[in-house]
């Protein structure tokens, strides 16, 4: 077989560095291009972007070519320089870490529609509740913080 024939789904969340409201309305939507342009750059495909102040859900198709963790790093590399450049944001970072989930074809159109409601969901449950329910959820070691 010459050729590679692969679809590799991602749900990938990270934070703002100590989860500081930085992502402002003002912003956001042009954080947001700025992610998609860095995976469309790298031959990957954006099926959803979505978040609130402190912090983002992606769900994305990262080539074979690409580990998860080079796509993360590319994208939290270059926005951040774009947030304290052109965000406004001079002392901008991201958190370290992060946390991914591999995503059935089936279910896009559930976590899209879940990506697109964070500002209604953090009404009722906040940001780090949210991701320990999602690591339960997946079967995961829960975060800390």
């Amino acid at each position: 077989m010459g050729r590679v024939y692969s679809r590799t789904e991602y749900h990938i969340v990270f934070s703002t560095s100590r989860r500081v409201a930085a992502i402002h309305d003002g912003i956001q939507t042009a954080l947001y291009d700025v992610l998609a342009k860095v995976v469309r750059s790298r031959g990957g495909r954006v099926h959803a972007i979505g978040g609130v102040e402190e912090h983002v859900h992606l769900d994305v198709e990262i080539p074979v070519s690409q580990s998860v963790s080079e796509m993360v790093r590319a994208i939290k590399s270059i926005s951040s320089g774009w947030m304290r450049t052109e965000g406004g944001t001079p002392r901008f970072r991201w958190q370290r870490g992060y946390s991914v989930f591999t995503v059935s074809p089936s279910q896009r159109r559930k976590l899209c529609a879940y990506i697109d409601c964070q500002s209604e969901r953090h009404q009722a449950m906040s940001p780090i509740e949210e991701l320990k329910a999602l690591h339960r959820k997946h079967d995961l070691e829960s975060p800390t913080r």
